[in-house]
């Protein structure tokens, strides 16, 4: 009888306090849709990668639900941060609806913007984007830190579904030093699970204290809440070891049948690491 109550409180949540999935502003506006879908092996948020790495997109383009104006056009294209055309491509569409897959590859460092824009038959235009950094993991570097961390918290939603803890666990790090512009700052590249993320760090003594790390996860445990994480952590050295803490926020949505449920997540990042190899 608890489970029920507990049941209809967060069916009673949802029909009063959620809002129903989709871009309402672009339907009226008689928009078609774009995105960059969230399928394995293939890039559909902001994110970092290594130089040289194939990166794949999948995206899905389908005419206004309220219209139906036919799709006439679809551009990609990537830029750097000058401006700079890497790729401008456009084609007619010939098909009711559009899905396409493409892929990108760098030897540059840098950070360049992907760009899906669809326009349809009525001259409505609509766009995805995405960014994305690319690192070099061997410039100038001093040492390497292998190891695994944590990341523990509760989300909380608006609306009256209960909370959640929230646990990553062992998840695959390293931490790869190199000098920094001035006496007192290190670079670093602490890769999480194979995607790596470019940070200044200020020393004091034995401690780094890293610039904003931004993770993003899908949590398919809890109907696949995806949380964007920012995450301050601190690193320090004892000897070969490289012990890691640190606070972790988190902001997200989950999609429950057609209503979508906001999230907001504290919690913490700890973790240790051991030295693997090492320069003078």
């Amino acid at each position: 009888m608890k489970k029920i109550a507990v049941l209809l409180a967060c069916i009673t949540g949802l029909i009063f306090f959620t809002r129903c999935e989709g871009n309402m502003d672009d339907i009226l506006a008689h928009k078609p849709e774009v995105k960059f879908l969230a399928e394995e092996g293939y890039c559909h948020t902001d994110g970092n990668f290594y130089v040289d790495t194939v990166i794949n997109f999948m995206i899905q383009a389908l005419p206004n639900a309220s219209s139906e104006s036919p799709l006439a056009t679809f551009n990609f294209s990537i830029i750097d941060l000058n401006g700079n055309d890497l790729v401008n491509e456009s084609t007619p569409i010939t098909t009711d609806t559009l899905l396409v897959t493409k892929s990108f590859s760098s030897s540059k460092e840098g950070t360049y913007v992907v760009t899906a824009t669809v326009t349809d038959s009525a001259g409505k235009i609509n766009a995805a984007e995405i960014r994305l950094t690319l690192i070099d993991p061997n410039a100038g570097e001093i040492g390497r830190y292998d190891g695994f961390v944590n990341i523990v918290g509760e989300a909380v939603f608006d609306t009256l579904f209960p909370s959640q803890q929230i646990t990553l666990d062992s998840l695959r790090a390293s931490i790869t030093l190199s000098e920094g512009s001035e006496p007192d700052m290190v670079n670093a590249i602490f890769e999480i699970e194979g995607e790596p993320y470019s940070v200044q760090c200020h020393q004091n003594g034995n401690q780094l204290e890293m610039e904003e790390i931004h993770l993003t996860r899908v949590i398919a445990e809890i109907n696949n809440l995806e949380l964007h994480f920012t995450i301050n952590a601190t690193a320090t050295l004892d000897g070969d070891r490289m012990e890691i803490s640190g606070p972790v926020t988190g902001t997200g949505q989950m999609n429950l049948l057609l209503f979508t449920i906001k999230a907001n997540m504290t919690g913490q990042i700890d973790g240790s690491l051991e030295i693997v190899d090492e320069k003078p």
